[in-house]
């Protein structure tokens, strides 16, 4: 624990005696508090938050691969795989090698059944790995090379079967193709299929080959922590490393070592046993043995079965009654949105009709002052008009009253009466 904390370098307080600066007994405590704190805290690793990093990467990685898969998954295009060079299935074990073998002795063992290429070697344990262009040409140097004798010793050569998983609990309705793309997303896949029956019904178990053993680890990694679904169905897929195929070549003789168990068990050959005898009664004991094994792993397997169906039953009631309260919340936001809607539609209105109600007031404003101005304009001239027929008519009065009293102005009453002013009537 105390190589996880990052001890921090000692700090000092640098001050005068003679100067005003020096440290109070409030500041030294806050120190010592804050170097307290700093000893407490502990430091994160190096590499952790790097895995971190990774581990986030990987998590984005799934989930845009997982957004490209086209929903509903239904017609599917059919897979073609055909044969990579260099494939995870033309890999071969050899074994029982010489400590001082080479890489180039091994290729120029191999290279006469076709193009070699990736080789390991572990000298030390005696083992190693090749890789061939194609698993044909795998399968052609596995079969001629038994017991090839290497510096004195005999090879020993298997299949290296391509880094595998089984998939379990897979729904019926999962094809190769829905099996294929969903676990792309965890690396290249080289072969996936549904495990079928005589009959061609799908036992509900799949097998993924990938080309890296990453994937593989993190297919398991992923599928194991969470729970990952294939389709609407909610059992989540149980994801196990996978036992490499059976090996036709099998256990030949040329590879069993002649020690002594191997010379006694090989005293007898095959014979019946006779009934009564000492090595019938131990026979039958073991067969007793193996029918106690199956009737035990029958009726584990039926109350698996049980138990399976009774859990499918309790999870398609959760699950409709999910969906009630789901579309019942969903109903309930709705009518929520919808009072929204219409408190807002009600709103705008009655905006919209204050809008018009000023406008039309502001409108009828500018008529009446139109009319007020027009009245005044018209007022104005009446009393200018009255105005000046006011002193036209006093004009005239003087006029007439310093006429002379003459005859031919006594006479010409009629003449004049033309010049004098027409009293217009007064406007209303």
């Amino acid at each position: 624990m105390e190589e996880d904390i990052q001890k921090p370098e000692p700090s000092f307080i640098a001050y005068s005696e003679n100067s005003e600066s020096k440290p109070t007994e409030e500041n030294q405590q806050t120190h010592r508090n804050k170097q307290a704190n700093l000893k407490a805290k502990p430091m994160a690793k190096p590499g952790f938050r790097h895995k971190e990093q990774n581990f986030q990467r990987e998590d984005q990685m799934i989930n845009e691969k997982l957004a490209m898969i086209n929903v509903p998954t239904t017609n599917l295009s059919p897979i073609k795989y055909v044969e990579q060079k260099f494939s995870g299935r033309s890999r071969l074990f050899i074994g029982n090698l010489p400590p001082k073998i080479t890489e180039d002795e091994i290729k120029t063992i191999f290279s006469k059944y076709g193009e070699t290429g990736e080789i390991f070697l572990n000298q030390s344990k005696g083992f190693g790995f090749i890789k061939m262009d194609y698993s044909v040409n795998a399968e052609r140097a596995k079969k001629e090379l038994i017991r090839y004798n290497l510096h004195g010793r005999s090879m020993i050569i298997r299949n290296a079967h391509p880094p595998t998983i089984r998939v379990k609990n897979v729904p019926l309705f999962v094809s190769n193709e829905l099996l294929h793309a969903a676990f792309s997303i965890f690396g290249e896949i080289e072969h996936a299929f549904v495990i079928v029956d005589p009959r061609g019904k799908p036992t509900g178990e799949g097998i993924i080959e990938y080309f890296k053993r990453s994937s593989v680890a993190l297919a398991m990694k992923k599928c194991n922590e969470g729970c990952f679904f294939l389709t609407s169905s909610l059992k989540p897929v149980i994801v196990e490393s996978n036992e490499p195929p059976l090996d036709t070549t099998g256990y030949t003789e040329a590879t069993i070592r002649r020690n002594q168990d191997y010379y006694r068990e090989r005293e007898n050959g095959p014979r019946f046993a006779t009934p009564g005898s000492f090595q019938f009664v131990y026979a039958e004991r073991w067969k007793e043995l193996y029918k106690n094994y199956e009737a035990k792993l029958q009726a584990l397997k039926a109350e698996q079965f049980f138990e399976e169906q009774k859990l499918e039953a309790q999870m398609m009631s959760a699950q409709y009654d999910h969906e009630t309260e789901r579309l019942k919340e969903m109903l309930r936001i709705r009518e929520i949105d919808r009072k929204r809607f219409k408190q807002d539609w009600e709103m705008r209105q009655r905006q919209l009709e204050e809008q018009c109600f000023h406008e039309r007031h502001k409108f009828g404003d500018n008529g009446e002052r139109i009319q007020d101005s027009l009245y005044v304009q018209a007022s104005q001239l009446n009393n200018l008009l009255d105005t000046e027929e006011q002193q036209l008519q006093a004009q005239w009065r003087v006029a007439d009253n310093q006429q002379p009293s003459s005859s031919c102005w006594s006479n010409s009453g009629s003449e004049n009466s033309r010049f004098r002013p027409i009293k217009r009537p007064r406007r209303e």
